[in-house]
């Protein structure tokens, strides 16, 4: 799954098991969630390991789809002296993707 420069991208930009994947989410939201998606937030807890932006970007690319608020939280315990720039990278992410961090 590729950004644009601008950080977009679309569900025709993704590779078919991509594209199964997203699909899926959005299958499982409209048929499982019981949500007034014209009124719903969704908040992905993003620590910004590979399963957790693996869920923003599948989130993000149904904002279209889904017509709810994509936010993202990250909490940096500073446990690793890595942290810190793991929370930037995070946050870097969500500015490009135009989902707000916090």
């Amino acid at each position: 799954m590729l950004l644009a420069p601008d950080g977009s991208f679309s569900l025709a930009e993704l590779s078919p098991p991509e594209a199964r994947m997203a699909l899926g989410m959005y299958e499982f939201c409209l048929e499982d969630l019981d949500a007034d998606w014209k009124h719903a937030t969704v908040l992905v807890a993003l620590s910004g390991g590979l399963d957790s932006t693996a869920l923003l970007l599948l989130a993000a690319s149904l904002r279209d789809y889904l017509p709810c608020r994509v936010i993202a939280a990250h909490l940096d315990h500073g446990l690793r002296p890595s942290s810190a720039a793991e929370a930037a990278a995070a946050g870097e992410l969500c500015r490009k993707l135009d989902i707000p961090f916090y």
